[in-house]
């Protein structure tokens, strides 16, 4: 998935203060089928060093659900 300069910076301040949670969101918007309804769903961005076994920087990104 391409990302903005923008995004790459968060990233890049938050594992370099060794954080957790970023300031990011992601939000996905949806047509439910049957309904035909448009559901939203919000997420907070994390990243994580990821254990390998090299000597890179390696990080994931993950999401936790924000209740709207």
């Amino acid at each position: 998935m391409p990302i903005g300069k923008n995004a790459l910076e968060e990233f890049q301040n938050t594992a370099k203060n060794n954080g957790y949670k970023t300031a990011m969101h992601i939000n996905i918007s949806y047509y439910n089928q049957i309904s035909k309804k448009q559901n939203n769903i919000m997420y907070r961005v994390n990243i994580e060093e990821f254990a390998n076994l090299d000597d890179k920087n390696l990080y994931e990104l993950t999401f936790d659900s924000i209740d709207a």
